[in-house]
């Protein structure tokens, strides 16, 4: 029965991803049909590094955005801010200068980086606010903060 469920579920969800892209396609301008997390993922964060910058990636784990190729590219200061040890260990070697493990609704920063990246976290946190200000605790004065939540981008 379950099963039955899940492949009904997932129809469901494909049918409405077609609907929303042809729904796109026909009433909206072509700037407007973009993939939010695809174009953070591809790099709308790139723009806010620059060459010498201390970045967080907040919730990056086992996954960081900032590869060790543009680390080093950019002379990069990297640090890992997860709630699990496990997944910051299994970050690519190299990529990550620091770890901190920590859940980021309990954190207190020490205003350390330019930029905080955060992808695809604050849609799983019970206290959105809390872990927004630990994100900015991060922060030096005049860093900045970007964030993708769920499909939409923000700049904080």
């Amino acid at each position: 029965m379950i099963p039955d469920i899940s492949n009904r579920l997932r129809e469901a969800v494909r049918f409405l991803v077609r609907l929303s892209q042809a729904f796109e396609r026909r009433f909206l301008p072509a700037a407007f049909a973009v993939d939010g997390n695809r174009d953070f993922v591809d790099g709308f964060y790139r723009s806010y590094l620059f060459p010498g910058a201390t970045a967080v990636e907040v919730c990056g784990g086992k996954n960081p955005l900032i590869s060790a190729a543009e680390k080093r590219e950019l002379s990069l200061r990297v640090i890992g801010l997860d709630i699990s040890e496990h997944e910051l260990s299994a970050a690519p070697a190299g990529v990550y200068d620091r770890t901190i493990c920590a859940d980021i609704t309990q954190y207190s920063g020490r205003a350390c980086a330019d930029v905080a990246i955060c992808a695809a976290l604050l849609e799983h946190v019970r206290d959105t606010d809390a872990a927004l200000c630990a994100i900015s605790s991060l922060l030096k004065p005049g860093g900045c903060g970007i964030a993708i939540h769920s499909l939409s981008q923000c700049r904080l």
